[in-house]
């Protein structure tokens, strides 16, 4: 495994993809809905005041891919919900570990949307086989809208 992650755990998504395939050949459920899959990670706000979290689109990125896999083998992964929408207070960390798409202020509670949270939401738009291109994503960003950019983040890497 790697350590992508703000903890001390190195991980492997495989195991999502032998962890559906072993529970629906052991017990044979008709449906399987992964209720919590993420990581932290160390989540700084730059100078731009975005928070380029790469780390978590790579974890997410990789764990999706071993889901849809499992879920293309015809297992019964009917649902997924990422963990977590925004940082929060973790039981075992308290506000020291961020696990949100969403980065938040403690201090002042002012949200601001993550990379990931911005690859994440493209994704879902496009309902697209995770090839959601976290470059494509910082370029909308940054570039001031045209009319080929403004109705589709990423428009110029989708052809590729």
């Amino acid at each position: 495994g790697v350590q992508t992650c703000a903890l001390p755990i190195y991980v492997g998504p495989e195991v999502a993809y032998w962890g559906v395939r072993a529970v629906s050949e052991l017990w044979k459920p008709k449906a399987i809905y992964i209720s919590e899959n993420g990581c932290s990670a160390d989540d700084p706000v730059n100078a731009s005041g975005l928070v380029d979290d790469s780390d978590r689109i790579m974890y997410l990125r990789n764990y999706l891919g071993q889901f849809r896999r499992a879920a293309a083998e015809g297992y019964p992964l009917k649902g997924y919900f990422l963990w977590s929408l925004m940082d929060n207070f973790e039981w075992a960390d308290g506000y020291g570990k961020r696990f949100g798409i969403h980065h938040v202020d403690f201090a002042t509670q002012k949200r601001t949307p993550k990379l990931s949270a911005l690859w994440y939401k493209e994704l879902i738009r496009r309902n697209e086989k995770l090839d959601v291109d976290p470059e494509a994503i910082l370029t909308f960003i940054f570039a001031p809208p045209t009319a080929s950019n403004a109705a589709d983040p990423g428009a110029s890497h989708a052809a590729a």
